[in-house]
């Protein structure tokens, strides 16, 4: 969808031989991927999944500082995302990874997120739990977002789904400003400061006269 986006400036939204939207680029995307219905399965009934099965995630929970499940989260939050499992009988590996994608509507990757790159080790996993990842001011402007996860051992897939849940992320006042750029802008928001550093500058010898 990336790639079609650039394409042409005005958009038509065909189902089932029917015009349902004629407009801008942006709108006929959300329009169209609406359309396909999602998917709206439980994870337990979802048959794209993919590992050995030795550990299952049964279920995804986004959450506030205070245990609150979010139907959606704001830029610059802090939340937490449950991934909660079982573990198959005699399972005990170690050294288990639990890794979190987010990807926009488009399926652009926005970030990759795994214990092991914070050398966080979860030990011998008990018969049920959730893996929690904590996300520190959530630097995401407004938008849909999927979240595909994947558990592994030892480089072997156990669980993983690709697009297994939606996230919404509303606007939040990430730079103090109340001002937060659309996703049109960037698929990230950065942290940063700005200054004005008086004096000639260093290419002024450069500039013509």
């Amino acid at each position: 969808m990336a790639a079609v986006e650039i394409l042409c400036q005005r958009w038509v939204v065909l189902h089932q031989g029917r015009v349902q939207y004629i407009g801008n680029q942006a709108e006929a995307i959300t329009q169209y991927l609406k359309s396909l219905g999602g998917n709206t399965l439980s994870l337990m009934d979802r048959k794209d999944r993919i590992g050995s099965g030795a550990v299952r995630v049964v279920g995804i929970e986004v959450k506030d500082m205070r245990g609150n499940t979010l139907d959606s989260a704001a830029s610059a939050q802090d939340l937490d995302i449950y991934l909660y499992f079982t573990t198959a009988a005699g399972f005990r590996n170690r050294r288990v990874v639990a890794s979190l994608m987010l990807k926009t509507q488009l399926d652009v990757p926005v970030f990759l997120h795994h214990n092991r790159l914070t050398g966080d080790e979860f030990g011998e996993l008990p018969e049920s739990g959730a893996f929690v990842c904590h996300l520190q001011r959530l630097p995401l402007p407004p938008a849909n977002y999927q979240i595909t996860y994947s558990i592994l051992a030892d480089g072997e897939c156990l669980d993983g789904i690709n697009n297994a849940m939606e996230l919404t992320v509303v606007a939040g006042d990430f730079f103090g400003s109340g001002e937060v750029p659309p996703i049109s802008h960037g698929v990230c928001l950065a942290e940063g400061r700005w200054r004005l550093v008086p004096g000639r500058s260093p290419y002024a010898q450069h500039v013509p006269t």
